[in-house]
């Protein structure tokens, strides 16, 4: 029995058309034959070749497309090793280079959730959140950050920008900009 896809979609077995090949054929599968013997090993293949493609993502240094095939991944096998702190290392860099918006503030959270425990996941959301305007919010991410890395480079960063959150900026269009 063939599963079309708006079928697949009122079972929740498809989420999102971005995901690979992979992940749409072992979720067919699935919907259509839920205890075929074969269908571990069919996920399995698919989850391999979406964390191979999401790791030649990050090789290549195409961020936001490995984080698409992370989050397909994830539907696809959520125990499937990873290498998330080079993605939220990568996540944080972008965020950083947009600096403003919410784009910029997303990117930078997500790197949070992926590596919590690396300081420039959370000197990298600091600033986003600085650059709208959430000194609050921004400094309590600077005090993380020198929380888990009370020296080097980033503290250097987090105590600047912790020092910026306490002082009035001046306006845009004057001695430069942020």
């Amino acid at each position: 029995m063939r599963v079309s896809q708006r079928g697949l979609q009122q079972q929740g077995a498809f989420t999102d058309p971005r995901f690979s090949a992979e992940q749409g054929n072992a979720s067919r599968n699935e919907a259509t034959t839920p205890d075929h013997p074969e269908l571990g090993q069919l996920r399995a293949q698919a989850a391999t070749a979406i964390n191979t493609k999401a790791r030649e993502q990050l090789r290549r240094r195409h961020t936001l497309a490995a984080l698409d095939s992370y989050h397909a991944l994830q539907a696809l096998q959520p125990q499937a090793p990873f290498p998330r702190a080079e993605l939220a290392v990568q996540l944080a860099a972008t965020a950083r280079a947009v600096h403003k918006g919410i784009q910029a503030t997303e990117l930078a959270q997500t790197a949070v959730e992926l590596a919590p425990g690396l300081a420039v996941t959370h000197l990298a959301l600091g600033d986003t959140l600085l650059a709208q305007g959430q000194r609050a919010a921004a400094a309590v991410e600077y005090r993380r950050t020198l929380a888990l890395l009370p020296q080097g480079s980033e503290s250097r960063q987090a105590l600047r920008g912790l020092a910026r959150t306490a002082h009035n900026p001046p306006p845009h269009g004057k001695h430069g900009h942020h």
